[in-house]
């Protein structure tokens, strides 16, 4: 976990997205990808539904994650405004307040667990679930950095598919302010007929480990 924060420090850039439980509609997963200036980056899954004790150290450790990542000047890109996303979390007081797509899967039963220690679910269903977790992130920060680098379509054609995932260099970066950037879901409309869901895919045994 204090190789995960250390991390974290060194960025300033995230995406953010969240997921809720099938029968309440309650927020219940929070996926954050970093995009940090150098590899590798990380995508941290935080089930709320099973938290660990409020005293204990890890989820203090939790509480620093969240404190880093909302600090001033970071930049912060989602598929819709933040403070949508996140506000259900503010009951665990993780930040201060205020902060500064409908496919099958999103809706799923995420109050499961993911960890393979505990959930019930078929290693299959459970690495679709982490798999779609993780990917709706690369989506957003996919979709994101060239509109908000302008990046010509030549430009996008040439890069290394990595790029994006990768922040600017503190040069770059020196005369933007912070920033919460969302996706405007019309733009991928005409194309979502296009994309092949992860619901759709054939089952496999693919292991995540998560170090």
């Amino acid at each position: 976990m204090q190789k995960l924060i250390n991390h974290v420090r060194n960025c300033n850039e995230f995406t953010f997205d969240t997921v809720g439980e099938k029968s309440t509609k309650q927020l219940t997963l929070i996926q954050i990808q970093t995009i940090p200036q150098q590899l590798p980056f990380f995508v941290i899954l935080v089930e709320l539904a099973h938290l660990p004790p409020i005293n204990s150290l890890i989820h203090l450790q939790i509480k620093q994650l969240f404190e880093l990542i909302f600090k001033f000047r970071n930049n912060i890109y989602s598929w819709v405004p933040l403070r949508k996303e996140i506000y259900p979390a503010i009951i665990y007081q993780w930040f201060e307040w205020p902060i500064e797509t409908s496919v099958s899967i999103t809706v799923n039963e995420w109050a499961t667990e993911l960890d393979p220690m505990y959930s019930t679910l078929s290693t299959s269903k459970r690495n679709k679930m982490a798999h779609y977790a993780i990917y709706d992130c690369f989506a957003a920060t996919c979709l994101i950095r060239p509109v908000t680098l302008y990046w010509t379509f030549q430009y996008v054609t040439k890069i290394n598919i990595l790029d994006p995932f990768q922040a600017l260099s503190p040069s770059s970066r020196a005369n933007n302010n912070s920033a919460n950037t969302n996706i405007n879901q019309r733009i991928i409309k005409n194309i979502s007929d296009d994309i092949e869901l992860i619901s759709d895919d054939d089952d496999d045994d693919d292991e995540i480990t998560v170090n």
